[in-house]
């Protein structure tokens, strides 16, 4: 049986973990510091509560993040602690730096949870290494690479391995699996030298008969292994085949805080936040298996069939998971923030179009026309005065994911201003009384009461 941990059991997660019940999951979180609301639903959804997100991570095969977009990157830092405290980081990684799985180019190089050749100018040795011939885990030794920095677990130059991401010659970096200098193999992805950019080819760093096979290139950014010091931006073509789902291949589920798909704790962060967001929370959960995912659909609890939609190397994995025909997972590719990026796109068209139809219904009401502006959008089919009142209940949930789209779309070279001031309408509901209440409570009210609780 997997064990899916739970951060945290509000109204999507509680019903997210009620569909892994069901389909035969061990389902934990924990309701330290929450509310007493948090409390009633992970009790309503039978979910097993531990004393502390430390616990939760501790047994955890799978963690599932589901907050508010503005907390998504704290969120994360807290799971990276609990996972250090609990023995769960891969190579000895320090929680909010840059190492295997998500890493920053910041010029001079930065290894962690790895190594800098202790032979090299400003060398740097994180970690446990053995000497060239030698096995390194968690750091390495690259005796060739002036600069070099090296990244995951290596074998020294000679033939040696060099497993996880590594900074060879001329401050080409090669993330994968690689073998070192002298006819090695580095496959993965790699930025090389000179800025150049590999993809599904090779590129010599300068190590002889040095071979990768990836993609890369210095100033831009490999998703799932690297993120640049800037926006997260990605190489074309990055994203490679789907991997397997866990149920056909693609790994065993073991239970109680082992391994999923053949790697470490793995954190699948489900938050509505920008591609450049999950860069920073893949950064903080450095040393932990990351996969960006995002939700479309309402909570299992209120109707099936909402669509997560996942990206990253090990998206199969938790595609896989024992979702009982609730859920309909979307494996995007293995790019980390793909994922995000989809979310960011159809959020702004639901959220948008419930914005407009707020706004139209207020003055609409302020000019006593109320009753035919909705019967004019019912032609349409855009008259949806209860999910005006739906939203309300989110509108503080939506601020921080409209300001999320806002930079997604400005970052694609367009104006931000569209939806920060989408963002503005969501804060100004916030503060009303149709706001009062929680998603799940069913409230029938009629256009006009909708209009008179907005003005309040």
């Amino acid at each position: 049986m997997v064990t899916v941990g739970l951060v945290s059991a509000g109204f999507m997660g509680a019903g997210l973990g009620r569909a892994l019940i069901e389909g035969g999951a061990r389902v934990v979180t924990t309701i330290d510091g929450r509310s007493a609301r948090t409390a009633r639903l992970a009790a309503e959804a039978g979910l097993e509560l531990l004393p502390t997100l430390t616990d939760v991570v501790a047994v955890a095969d799978v963690v599932l993040s589901v907050t508010p977009p503005g907390v998504a990157v704290d969120t994360a830092r807290s799971i990276a602690v609990a996972a250090r405290r609990a023995g769960r980081l891969e190579g000895g990684a320090a929680p909010g730096k840059s190492a295997g799985g998500a890493a920053r180019d910041v010029g001079g190089g930065l290894a962690e949870g790895a190594a800098r050749d202790p032979a090299v100018v400003g060398g740097l040795v994180e970690g446990a290494a053995r000497g060239a011939g030698g096995r390194a885990e968690g750091a390495s030794r690259d005796l060739n690479a002036v600069g070099g920095l090296t990244e995951g677990a290596a074998r020294g130059a000679g033939s040696g391995l060099i497993g996880g991401a590594a900074r060879g010659a001329d401050s080409g970096l090669i993330e994968g699996a690689a073998r070192g200098v002298g006819g090695g193999l580095a496959e993965g992805a790699a930025r090389g030298a000179g800025g150049g950019l590999a993809e599904g080819a090779a590129r010599d760093l300068g190590a002889v008969g040095g071979l990768i096979e990836g993609a890369g290139g210095v100033g831009g950014s490999v998703e799932g292994a690297a993120w640049d010091s800037g926006y997260g931006s990605e190489p074309a073509g990055s994203a490679g085949a789907e991997p397997e789902l866990a149920d056909g291949g693609g790994g065993p589920l073991h239970e109680g805080g082992a391994t999923v798909g053949g790697g470490g704790l793995l954190v699948v962060d489900l938050n509505a936040v920008s591609p450049g967001t999950m860069g920073r929370v893949a950064e903080e959960l450095t040393g932990l298996r990351v996969v960006d995912g995002s939700i479309s659909g309402p909570p299992p609890t209120v109707r099936k069939g909402a669509r997560i939609y996942l990206s990253g190397v090990a998206a199969g994995v938790v595609a896989g998971l024992p979702w009982g025909g609730q859920i309909e997972p979307v494996v995007v590719g293995e790019r980390v923030g793909a994922a995000s990026a989809v979310k960011m796109c159809t959020g702004s068209v639901y959220k948008g179009l419930t914005a407009l139809v707020t706004q139209a219904m207020r003055t609409a009401g302020a000019h006593g026309v109320l009753d035919l502006v909705l019967a004019d959008l019912e032609r349409s089919g855009l008259a949806d005065s209860d999910g005006v009142a739906r939203s309300a209940t989110k509108a503080h949930r939506f601020v921080g994911e409209m300001r999320e789209v806002a930079a997604t779309q400005e970052a694609a070279g367009l104006s931000p201003a569209l939806f920060s001031a989408i963002a503005d309408v969501y804060a100004g509901v916030a503060l009303t009384e149709l706001a009062a209440g929680d998603p799940e409570q069913e409230r029938e009210l009629s256009p006009e009461e909708i209009v008179a609780r907005l003005r309040a």
